[in-house]
């Protein structure tokens, strides 16, 4: 699915402020999530953890890819550019 405007905005905030602090054991996004190209490449074990959805409710947990792609040149302006939103990556340094 592709997310453009308002929608994809109210999605990355739902994921960066109320998702992923969820992840259980989570000590950040690794560099390497992040292409030569700049796009964020983020794989979810389990779709639970997004605040709406009741864990009672579910009957079968799946998990999903979510890709944001930039108009970056090159690996470490997709960095400062995710970092700069509020995404959560390692501190380790691009070579």
């Amino acid at each position: 699915m592709t997310l453009r405007g308002k929608r994809k905005w109210d999605f990355m905030e739902k994921l960066i402020g109320a998702a992923i602090p969820r992840i259980r054991d989570f000590h950040g996004i690794k560099v390497s999530a992040v292409d030569e190209s700049g796009n964020l490449n983020i794989g979810i074990k389990e779709h639970l953890i997004f605040p709406e959805i009741s864990p009672e409710q579910v009957k079968t947990t799946f998990g999903l890819q979510v890709t944001v792609v930039t108009t970056t040149n090159d690996q470490a302006q997709g960095l400062a550019l995710f970092r700069f939103l509020g995404v959560p990556i390692e501190k380790k340094e691009v070579k």
